[in-house]
Order: structure tokens, then sequence, then C-alpha cells
């Protein structure tokens, strides 16, 4: 028997029509007769978004429905980037470093997103070219109050929240980066709200929510971070690593913490071999770096490796010291983040 929601292999094309057309959401309305003119022309109504969709059935295939409705979304998407006016495309500014890092890292994992209110209006089947075809439908308005009612329950979330207090500052971090990733899921939700509403205002923060934020920023801006490089590396390796660091948004622990002399242990420390090889080509100059980089906890466990390579062409040699340095750093700025993630308590 064929359930709704999973995938079962289905014997026999006449099975498969079946399951796909009686197995839609509730609010589709199944067309079995002549082609639809809403395939060849989305209906318009104002203030309503509309995308179509469809896939070709094949034996043995029960997801034929979910890939239209897939194609069909990203259609109606389409039409949501094309409508809103302003210049940067709804891109959001955070002003902070960090904060730019953490919503990347939130966006990147977090996969699709929702989009509330969108509604299936009507599917049909062309049994002579074996497809389905789906209509989606946006209501934007409606839309944009369900996204204003999330905003509003993440903003009652994020003012209760507490700031991290424990004596193990790995554990203090690991809780901030959680309350942090709960600041970029607001953050997604205002930059949706701007597309669906169609207006530039969005969802900002408010003053003791921005203030909040703030203070959990600056905990990981005091992130000590030890230098542990695995080879002997010359003097302007070393400051690009330096550089590196600091401008990822962290701290470099000074001697006498990364020797144990102050008793107080770094974070963490940043094991590495790396390689630059400068050339100077006719007007250019080019960089190629290579590094494998381990970041471990103070107690020497291994929390992340990663592999930094990277070629780059310039203009000057400082702007290629520039460009490596600034790429360097967003690898270790990532990578230190996921660390706090990936930590256990």
């Amino acid at each position: 028997m064929f359930v709704c929601g999973r995938k079962r292999n289905l014997i026999g094309l006449a099975l498969i029509s079946w399951s796909l057309l009686g197995c839609g959401l509730h609010s589709a309305r199944i067309i079995k007769t002549e082609r639809p003119g809403w395939i060849e022309q989305r209906p318009e109504r104002q203030g309503h978004l509309y995308g179509v969709g469809f896939a070709g059935v094949y034996d043995k295939q029960s997801d034929v429905l979910d890939q239209a409705r897939l194609q069909a979304r990203y259609q109606l998407e389409r039409q949501l980037i094309r409508s809103y006016k302003t210049g940067d495309q709804g891109r959001v500014e955070h002003g902070h470093n960090l904060s730019d890092a953490i919503y990347q890292l939130f966006t990147d994992n977090s996969g699709d997103v929702d989009l509330p209110g969108l509604d299936w209006q009507a599917q049909w089947h062309d049994e002579r070219q074996n497809q389905i075809y789906v209509l989606a439908h946006l209501n934007r308005r409606f839309s944009a109050g369900l996204i204003a009612q999330q905003i509003k329950q993440l903003d009652d979330r994020l003012s209760q929240l507490v700031r991290p207090v424990s004596m193990d500052s790995r554990v203090q971090k690991r809780r901030v980066m959680q309350q942090l990733m709960l600041f970029a899921e607001r953050y997604q939700k205002a930059e949706l709200f701007r597309w669906v509403s169609g207006s530039e205002e969005g969802k900002s923060l408010t003053v003791p929510l921005l203030q909040k934020q703030e203070q959990l920023l600056r905990i990981l801006n005091n992130t000590q971070i030890c230098l542990q490089p695995g080879n002997s590396l010359p003097p302007s390796e070393l400051r690009t690593i330096r550089q590196s660091v600091t401008q990822a948004g962290f701290t470099l622990a000074g001697d006498r913490i990364c020797s144990g002399q102050e008793g107080v242990p770094p974070d963490l420390e940043l094991e590495f071999d790396l390689s630059i090889e400068r050339q100077q080509r006719d007007n250019h100059y080019q960089t190629d770096s290579d590094g494998i980089f381990d970041i471990k906890d103070n107690q020497g466990n291994v929390l992340l490796t990663f592999h930094h390579r990277h070629h780059l062409m310039a203009d000057s040699s400082e702007q290629a010291e520039k460009l490596t340095v600034q790429e360097l750093s967003s690898m270790l700025q990532q990578s230190v983040l996921k660390s706090f993630i990936l930590r256990k308590e």
C-alpha cells in the first residue's frame, strides 16, 4: 500500500499515477481533464505570486511530486527576487565581523528556508507526456504576517536569554554560539520578511537586543588562541598567520599563557604547517598558499582539521598580502566558530 510522505517502490504506471494524484496536499485540486491554462500562463493577481513546476513520472519513482513542487517553489522565489527593489537585494548588514560569519554559518547549515503561507492550488497529470504539473500560490500579505509572528516569537526568546556564565570558558563559548545562532535565525527571518513584504524597513532588532548581541560577540572576541607552527616559518608567514587570527575577530594569547606560566590555559591552540610562495610575473604579483590546520582545545584534543589552499593574483605586493590575509582569516573564522559548535560539554 502506498503511504503519503514515504518513498515506496511502485509497480506499474497506473499505480504510480493513482498514488501521485491521490497523495497531494489536501489543498490541491486535482485536474484530470483538458490541459489547464495555468501551465502555459501563470495566474496574475495583485499581491499574490504563483509558480508552476513539473516532473516526469518514471517507473519505481515516488518522489516525483516533491520534484515538481521544488521547481514551482523555485519559480515563485525568483519572482520575489525580481520584485524586491533595493539595490543590495535584501542583503542583511550586521555591522560586525563575527556576526556576519555566524549568519553565514547558520544559513549554510539550515537548509531550505520555510516559506510560511505557501500552498498548492492545483495539480494535473499529463497522461500523454506522463508528467505531473503543480501550481504553487503565495499570498504575500498573509505570508508576511506569519513571518512577523515568527519574528515576534524569536524576539521573546532572545529577550529571555541570560548571558552564559561558566568556570570553563570552553563551555561558556559553546553556549554563546548557541545563543548567537538564534540571533542568526532571527536575521534570516527579517531578511525573508523584506523579500515577501517588499518593504525596505524590515524588522530591525530593538536596542536592548542589539546590546545583548554585542555582549555575546565580545565574549567570542576574547577567545584566546595560541599559535603552534609545526614547521619553521619565516617571519613573513608567521606575521600573515597572526594578522589572520586578529582580523578573524579573535585574540592572540600571549607567550606566558601559551607556555603555561600564567596558570590560565588558552581557549584554543592552532597547530599548523603552512607555506606561502610569492612570485612576481610581469606586472602582477602571484601568491600561492598551502597549509594544514588543526584546531585543538587546551587539553590537546583535535576539534577540527582543515586544509587551506589558495591562489591569487594582484597588482601589487601589498594588495597580494592583504588578500592572502583576508582569505586565510575567513577560513580561520569559519573553522573556529564550527569548533565551538562541535564541542561537547
